[in-house]
């Protein structure tokens, strides 16, 4: 008999939601975008950089590189002039497989590979259905990684999918995909 109440209760919850999200369609309002749905599992750090160089100020979502072959750059020292700025390179993710321009590792000072297992914070997402890709801006979690002095390495990491794949995409799909290189920061 208690299960049963229970089971109702559930379900006229799940009715009194979907009549709730019908309400919000017939009235116009506009369904969210993938990365308005996206944007609570990958939260995006506060950064700025003062006197003494580039800081997180307010933490995000931590992941953890589980694939070896991201690039990364060091930041630009506190005082640099902007054309001597350190470029980012670009990391690219399709179907499995982790790419970069050879150029950009071999030309830009001080960049190297991340380790397997480093953990990172996001500083930018964002997602471009037209194009099929998502972005994220990614820098070292120095603190996670048990690092003293600071080196706050940057990344760029390019995921391609396939032809509009994320116009229909449903965020866990995305979350697949992205998980393949970038895991919880557990």
């Amino acid at each position: 008999m208690y299960g049963i109440r229970l089971t109702a209760i559930g379900v006229l919850i799940k009715l009194a939601v979907l009549g709730s999200h019908a309400t919000a369609l017939a009235q116009g309002t506009a369904t969210p975008s993938l990365q308005e749905l996206l944007k609570d599992q990958y939260k995006v750090s506060r950064t700025g950089s003062d006197s003494s160089g580039f800081k997180v100020i307010e933490p995000g979502t931590v992941l953890t590189i589980l694939k070896p072959g991201v690039i990364a750059t060091p930041q630009a020292p506190p005082h640099a002039i902007s054309f001597k700025l350190p470029k980012v390179c670009d990391n690219t993710f399709k179907r499995g497989t982790l790419t970069q321009s050879g150029a950009c590792a071999k030309t830009t000072l001080g960049s190297r590979f991340l380790d397997q297992g480093e953990k990172v914070y996001i500083t930018k997402f964002e997602v471009n259905e037209k194009s099929n890709k998502i972005t994220f801006n990614l820098v070292e979690c120095d603190s996670c990684n048990g690092v003293k002095e600071k080196s706050s390495m940057k990344a760029t990491v390019i995921f391609e999918f396939a032809d509009k794949f994320l116009e229909t995409a449903e965020p866990g799909q995305v979350a697949d995909v992205i998980n393949q290189l970038l895991g919880p920061g557990n």
